[in-house]
């Protein structure tokens, strides 16, 4: 519980913080060194965002572990511990939303202000998919065959993984999900 209380505190020292900076009411900043200055401070608060996002998850999913085995508590002590952990698991949700209100204000505030270009943004998709590409177990490769034009999926011997291969199999996947919601849609009817 205390650590809760902590992060709770950090999170209301995170909101102080923000709300403090320059850009979160004047907008960007006149001169480049101080808006890259703000984007490593709201980087940063981001980035401990996360983290505190991930151990209020974790917490979370530790509560829920906990209400499963209230069977286990005898039968005199099982109500206190139930109001027990309603009451943490309710505390946790609200830990998590503010959390991740946050995590969104600082996004916004990245991005509406300015402080990252459209330009940066897709540098860093691209970065990011750089290092995807990296750590990707295999290659697929979409081939057509003559007769039905369907496409196969077959793994490549050679070259490194690539995400670009992946987006017909997403894109086979999201497909089929779509059919398969719109066929029980309308048994529903």
């Amino acid at each position: 519980m205390a650590n809760l209380v902590a992060m709770r505190r950090q999170l209301m020292a995170f909101r102080t913080a923000l709300i403090q900076m320059p850009v979160f009411s004047s907008g960007r900043p006149d001169s480049d060194e101080k808006a890259d200055r703000q984007t490593a401070q709201l980087e940063n608060i981001g980035l401990q965002l996360q983290l505190i996002l991930r151990d209020l998850i974790n917490s979370e999913n530790l509560a829920r572990v906990q209400h499963g085995n209230l069977r286990k508590v005898p039968l005199d002590q099982r109500w206190s511990a139930t109001q027990s952990v309603e009451q943490r698991t309710r505390e946790v949700a609200e830990a998590i939303a503010e959390a991740q209100n946050l995590a969104d204000q600082v996004k916004d505030l990245l991005q509406r202000n300015g402080i990252i270009t459209p330009i940066q943004a897709a540098k860093k998709t691209m970065d990011l998919i750089e290092d995807l590409e990296k750590h990707l177990p295999g290659h697929t490769q979409a081939v057509t065959s003559q007769p039905t034009n369907m496409p196969i999926y077959t793994s490549s011997e050679t070259g490194p993984p690539q995400v670009e291969s992946l987006v017909p199999l997403v894109t086979l996947i999201c497909l089929g999900i779509r059919y398969l919601k719109q066929r029980s849609s309308s048994k529903a009817k």
